[in-house]
């Protein structure tokens, strides 16, 4: 299928305006992301709500998180987190020592066919069988090299 992978911590900071320069690093890696080029996962997505929604981080209204989710829903493949994406999670989190929501991001790639995955929790240039980790907030991450 190729693309990229979204976490939902690239999510989190583009609309963050406190987060600094991941902020801007964010808004600009998603601006440059060619129509149809990323995905993200259920999960990515409940995590998204989820963080905005938390009255210690960004406290965000449901009608605000609503709107917001509907644009990112409009956006990008949404991959579902499925029974086989569990298992295949649980294999990896025993193959690779990953935590558990790490593994089933990439179960979600590697099952999707998505090749890379696009997050500061791992560490960039990490490769597990078929998916490879890039940070995008890592200095020089140009998003033109996907």
């Amino acid at each position: 299928m190729g693309g990229v992978l979204l976490d939902a911590n690239v999510l989190v900071y583009a609309v963050d305006r406190l987060a600094g320069s991941r902020h801007e690093m964010a808004r600009a890696l998603l601006s440059g992301l060619e129509e149809g080029a990323a995905a993200i996962s259920s999960q990515v997505l409940c995590e998204y709500a989820s963080v905005l929604t938390h009255p210690r981080r960004l406290a965000w209204g449901p009608s605000l998180v609503e709107l917001s989710v509907e644009k990112i829903v409009a956006r990008y493949r949404v991959i579902p987190v499925t029974p086989l994406t569990v298992l295949c999670a649980i294999r990896a989190r025993a193959r690779w020592q990953l935590a558990y929501h790490d593994a089933q991001i990439w179960a979600s790639a590697a099952l999707a066919g998505v090749p890379v995955v696009l997050s500061e929790d791992f560490a960039d240039g990490l490769t597990l069988g078929p998916v490879e980790f890039r940070n995008p907030f890592v200095e020089g991450f140009d998003v033109a090299s996907l």
